[in-house]
């Protein structure tokens, strides 16, 4: 016999047949009032779920100071609309900039997790994070939030100390920075170390320096407040005494505090314990310091600038830039530490760039680098200490370029063929034997010889050397001698002869039957 399908029956039978076992019972009115009731108990659940988020965003002791009324919660929908959330009553707030709600904790989506900091202590370094499962509504015009945990959290070390659930906690790196933004950093120092500190970086900073670096606490309990910021930003390795860390005497420590000019000690600290370059004691350093102070007064006086670059100073904070940029030159410049002491160097530099009426102290050392290289290359003893730099080092820069063939040499030799060397009481007149002498007299007197080679080569006129017979290799006197007569008597940086080396050109062009006008000389 086959089974009959008794409920299809029924409900072919009845035109409505769900509606009647849901409605039409004598339990309807029961119903309908329990799930009013029921509505009623969720909602006053949510209010009460918001009052308790309020509560534990707000529960934190006296030694803690609120920070949640300055958060937001921010999330962007699929449809790229920007919604902001109070996490205090998880409605809409309206954002017009982020003075208001500097702390933006971000839900990437319409639920999940969020860690937001709500309070933070001074004397403590720490923050309170609670952490809070979220879910926005349809239409997003809200946010439900419901507290899962809370933790306290280190803001030196950036971790979590302890947690209601044991768990290591955190907030995003934006939330986090953005906290510590809001909080002073010299309050927070001053109240944590229990001293007044005064410093110009934010705490985010602070909390950076801190990690990396191991002498910070000695900075903040022991350094004048000149070079507060300056000890603190600096990755120091190990943590000692100030003086220490700086390579000098406690005296001459003790001696820069009383001169004002600690601060400039400490932004030179790699050039002043570097001895076997500068070869200076701590106490020259210090009168460096001094003179290089006054000079720049001179130097801005004349307009001269003196604070090109900056690579090694912040062009702002700079104590000693003069200082500072001629030892970064002295120390990577082989030109200039294998020719000079770095005080003849310093001194040379700054008044020369004034005398020559240079309007930067690089374009001096730029030019003083080329000459020296170049006289390096060719083999010439460069003038170290010329008066006439920009005329040097473009007589010296056009030899470097000019090429002398082999016919030239030879014409050049063929000019001198007969003549021989003369001497006359201490001295000899004597000549070139190659463009390479001539070029050397040039470089040597600082004068420009070596734009008469043209003529020397075509033989219109021919230039002699006078020399200390003791020293016969070292450029004395340059002599021009043209058609029969000696037209042109220079000395080093083109100087009048003295009277004993005019008499000693007279006699030698009176044997040479050379006319001649000693007073023109």
């Amino acid at each position: 016999m086959e089974n009959k399908n008794y409920a299809g029956i029924y409900a072919k039978r009845t035109e409505a047949p769900v509606e009647y076992f849901t409605q039409a019972t004598r339990n309807s009115l029961s119903i309908n009032e329990t799930e009013k009731e029921l509505s009623s108990l969720q909602k006053k659940i949510e209010d009460l779920n918001s009052k308790l988020n309020y509560l534990y965003a707000t529960n934190y002791g006296e030694d803690f100071l609120s920070c949640v009324e300055k958060v937001c919660i921010h999330y962007r929908s699929v449809s790229d609309v920007d919604y902001y959330y109070s996490p205090l009553t998880g409605e809409i707030i309206q954002l017009d900039g982020k003075e208001d709600y500097p702390i933006q904790v971000n839900a990437s989506k319409k639920n999940g997790i969020v860690n937001i900091p709500i309070g933070y202590s001074l004397d403590n370094a720490s923050l309170i994070i609670v952490v809070y499962k979220y879910a926005i509504t349809t239409d997003c015009t809200f946010i439900k939030l419901n507290t899962v945990d809370y933790a306290l959290f280190d803001i030196f070390k950036n971790n979590t100390v302890a947690s209601k659930t044991s768990t290591t906690l955190g907030c995003s790196r934006s939330a986090y920075s953005n906290t510590l933004n809001i909080i002073n950093a010299s309050d927070f120092l001053s109240a944590f170390y229990g001293t007044k500190i005064n410093t110009s970086y934010n705490l985010c900073e602070i909390t950076r320096y801190y990690r990396d670096n191991q002498a910070f606490e000695i900075f903040i309990r022991t350094a004048p407040e000149n070079i507060l910021d300056m000890g603190i930003a600096t990755k120091w390795t190990e943590s000692k005494p100030i003086y220490k860390l700086l390579e000098i005497d406690k005296e001459t420590y003790d001696k820069a505090i009383e001169l004002d000019i600690l601060p400039e000690v400490y932004q030179l600290k790699d050039y002043v314990s570097h001895r076997d370059v500068f070869n200076k004691t701590p106490q020259e350093w210090l009168d460096l310091i001094l003179k290089c102070k006054e000079a720049e007064a001179d130097l801005d006086f004349y307009r001269i600038n003196y604070t090109y670059g900056m690579a090694y100073y912040d062009t702002k904070t700079n104590k000693c830039p003069l200082l500072g940029n001629l030892a970064s030159a002295y120390s990577s410049c082989a030109e200039f530490n294998k020719n000079y002491s770095f005080g003849k160097f310093v001194n040379y530099v700054i008044d020369e760039t004034v005398n020559q009426g240079y309007t930067e102290i690089r374009q001096f050392l730029r030019e003083l680098r080329d000459y020296i290289s170049m006289c390096n290359i060719m083999n010439i003893k460069p003038t170290l200490y010329s008066s006439y730099l920009k005329q040097t080092h473009d007589i010296q820069s056009r030899n470097h370029k000019i090429y002398v063939s082999e016919e030239q040499e030879k014409a050049l030799q063929n000019v001198y063929k007969d003549f021989k060397d003369t001497e006359i009481g201490d001295y000899v007149m004597t000549c070139p034997h190659s463009s390479e002498d001539i070029k050397k007299e040039g470089n040597s007197l600082n004068h420009c010889a070596y734009s008469y080679l043209k003529r020397v080569v075509d033989g219109t006129c021919r230039l002699l050397f006078l020399r200390l017979k003791e020293h016969k290799d070292e450029s004395l006197i340059t002599v021009e001698e043209r058609n029969g007569a000696i037209v042109q008597v220079k000395g080093a940086s083109n100087r009048r002869p003295t009277l004993e080396e005019r008499k000693i050109i007279a006699k030698y062009a009176a044997l040479k039957n050379l006319e001649y006008d000693i007073t023109v000389w």
